[in-house]
């Protein structure tokens, strides 16, 4: 993803935003390819969602004269959190309806990428991103931008202004600490 220019007022923050919009389409329909077949939350509904969330965050800065993003990295930053807000929602929503009479949890749909092999499903996966968020939040940044927003290591490394190989550094033990913590 390419970083435009910051933008300077509401309308070139509504433009970035039009540009964008059928990226973040992209990203959607890649996040929802990787959810278990039947999975209810279609990619223009989530994108669509990611819509709403940022127009209000839109209206809001544009209330103030301020603009609700820097730039299309920024953009990019705040749909990847918004995904991963509507997809949990989503999974919360589908696990109070999948109650077994006994009140206890069922499985949901696959966590996706490298998390699938996990027992753990997306709640449990923010769960664990909620307390290594405390420990560090670049590396949740890291795992949003990847994970929820489909981006590249590279473009991941670029949004959060570090290398790449710190990146693929940073995902490796955001990994290892996401499956220790999905595995106790």
């Amino acid at each position: 993803m390419s970083n435009e220019a910051n933008p300077t007022g509401p309308e070139d923050a509504a433009e970035l935003f039009a540009v964008a919009y059928d990226e973040l389409h992209g990203l959607a329909r890649r996040q929802m390819s990787r959810q278990t077949p039947g999975h209810t939350l279609q990619a223009t509904a989530l994108v669509n969602e990611v819509f709403l969330k940022l127009a209000r965050r839109m209206d809001g800065a544009e209330a103030n004269g301020e603009a609700p993003w820097k730039d299309k990295t920024h953009l990019l930053g705040l749909a990847s959190r918004a995904m991963r807000s509507i997809l949990v929602d989503h999974a919360r929503r589908k696990g109070t309806k999948k109650r077994s009479a006994s009140g206890e949890r069922v499985a949901l749909d696959r966590a996706v990428l490298e998390f699938q092999e996990s027992s753990g499903d997306l709640l449990a996966l923010n769960e664990a991103l909620e307390v290594l968020e405390v420990q560090d939040p670049r590396m949740v940044r890291l795992v949003e931008l990847h994970y929820f927003g489909g981006c590249t290591m590279e473009e991941a490394a670029r949004a959060l202004d570090i290398s790449l190989r710190t990146a693929q550094r940073e995902w490796r033990l955001a990994k290892a600490r996401l499956r220790q913590a999905l595995e106790d």
